[in-house]
């Protein structure tokens, strides 16, 4: 897990020991940061395995299509992207649609307030 603020960043194995490392400030080796983290080379686990929290895949493989959720898709999302865009425009519309009604009703209560102040 990495996680940054500001120009602070840490890389840590959970994302509770890089929130802990990112509050400490201490400075870490990239060794201390490596170590355990990356499996021998050629190294694949079997079918239907789950690798553990905190360790790289070899250089070069890529899992199974369908076993990785794409990166930022909300859960219960569509899985394609034409689908996620068109939902995304959807919604977007909706609150587009949403501000132009609050818009109009504070026109509305602007001018009813302009029709009670005297002048």
């Amino acid at each position: 897990v990495i996680v940054a603020t500001g120009n602070r960043i840490a890389m840590r194995p959970t994302l509770e020991t890089a929130l802990a490392a990112l509050r400490s400030g201490a400075p870490v080796a990239a060794k201390e940061l490596l170590a355990g983290a990356v499996p021998p080379a050629g190294t694949v686990p079997p079918a239907g395995t789950v690798p553990p929290a905190g360790t790289v895949p070899p250089a070069g493989t890529v899992p199974p299509a369908g076993t990785v959720p794409p990166v930022g898709v909300p859960a219960g999302a569509p899985a394609n992207p034409l689908e996620r865009a068109t939902e995304a425009l959807r919604r977007a519309r909706e609150s587009q649609q949403a501000y132009d009604r609050a818009l109009q009703d504070l026109g509305a209560a602007l001018e009813a307030l302009r029709q009670q102040t005297p002048q």
